[in-house]
């Protein structure tokens, strides 16, 4: 059953959000509000990929297990078994709903350690055992040691949501810093680094310590990072990443001049601009633009306009080789276009696969 609920303005502005769905090519935005209106009161709600799909993106011809998949690898979703069956949560739910007090209690059953209170309320964590969230060994053999393997990744996902936001909360405090974006990107950080097993204790104390030694650092750094990049880059991890004005740190004693993100960027982008013409040389041209007339044409009369439009019109071809018709994209957001839209449907059985080129050289 569909439900009302509330979307903030900052949700349109979410860059994770955002950035996951250019790596992916899946709707995973308007997926994850969508998840909002199906989740009940505690954002808990039955991980059926076929039935959440008719509900969030009917029209779409997009599989919703790979947008589920997606939302889970970057901790927008958390997932969980009672009994044999899976159930997601949305681990951020109390931090952006306020639920109707007439809206039915769940009837679904809690994450393991929320037995005994509402998933929309943090648990309090005032002296968190040091390794509580290192997983246990499976117990068992085949199929049952699987599924209480399952069971326990499951808690552990869902441990790490709970001990986040508090963790973060007290690391900043410890810093004597604030602000709304960083302590969500440091949640994101902690819950991260939870989920692989870190101890909450030696966590917090190499947060604190990495941020600190930076502060102590940054007059002799080429670049200065603020907080939330500092943190939410990784920056925290390896001072050897740190750009130093020069050599003479006596706590850093290589990694000191690392050639630039931009720079490596740059030049993988030559030698892929290098290949791709290679490969266009001795494509032909006039068959590969006949084969794709052919398959626009079919494609439009699959596609609603909107998805035609949008995916499928600013695209064009170079020409067909070694059995391979070659698109040409205007960037890497269209990388899984083929595939999202099937295109192999509508290829010739002379011209068995697709490959993508992008125009910004990327």
């Amino acid at each position: 059953m569909a439900r009302i609920r509330t979307i903030k303005p900052d949700f349109f502005k979410h860059e994770g959000l955002f950035d996951l769905e250019q790596e992916t090519g899946l709707p995973v935005r308007i997926a994850f509000a969508g998840l909002w209106t199906v989740a009940d009161r505690d954002g808990r709600f039955e991980w059926k990929p076929r039935t959440l799909k008719t509900d969030v993106l009917p029209h779409d011809p997009v599989d919703f297990t790979q947008v589920l998949d997606a939302l889970e690898t970057r901790g927008f979703l958390n997932t969980y078994e009672v009994d044999g069956r899976r159930y997601g949560v949305i681990p951020s739910w109390d931090r952006h709903q306020v639920i109707n007090n007439r809206e039915s209690q769940s009837v679904l059953p809690p994450p393991p350690q929320l037995d005994n209170a509402s998933a929309t309320r943090e648990p309090h964590v005032p002296n968190a055992e040091k390794d509580s969230l290192t997983p246990a060994p499976a117990e068992g053999k085949g199929r049952e040691g699987e599924r209480k393997g399952r069971e326990q990744r499951g808690r552990a996902r869902v441990d790490a949501a709970g001990l986040a936001p508090g963790l973060a909360r007290g690391v900043l405090d410890d810093l004597r810093l604030s602000g709304d974006d960083l302590l969500r990107t440091l949640t994101d950080v902690c819950k991260l680094e939870l989920q692989a097993g870190a101890a909450p204790e030696t966590l917090r104390e190499k947060l604190i310590e990495s941020f600190r030694h930076f502060n102590q650092a940054r007059p002799r750094l080429q670049i200065t990072w603020g907080p939330a990049r500092f943190f939410g880059e990784g920056h925290w991890r390896d001072a050897t990443l740190w750009p130093w004005k020069d050599g003479g740190s006596s706590q850093i004693t290589v990694g000191l001049y690392r050639q630039s993100e931009a720079e490596e960027e740059a030049r993988a982008k030559t030698e892929r601009r290098r290949a791709e013409l290679e490969l266009l040389q001795g494509a032909n041209a006039n068959a590969g633009y006949s084969v794709w007339q052919s398959m626009r044409s079919r494609l439009q009369e699959s596609l609603d306009s909107q998805s035609f439009d949008t995916w499928i019109k600013p695209l064009g071809t170079a020409g067909i080789k070694d059995a391979q018709l070659i698109l040409v994209a205007p960037n890497e957001a269209f990388g899984q276009v083929p595939e999202r839209f099937q295109f192999n449907r509508f290829l010739p059985h002379t011209v068995p696969s697709i490959r993508m080129i992008f125009g910004d050289g990327g």
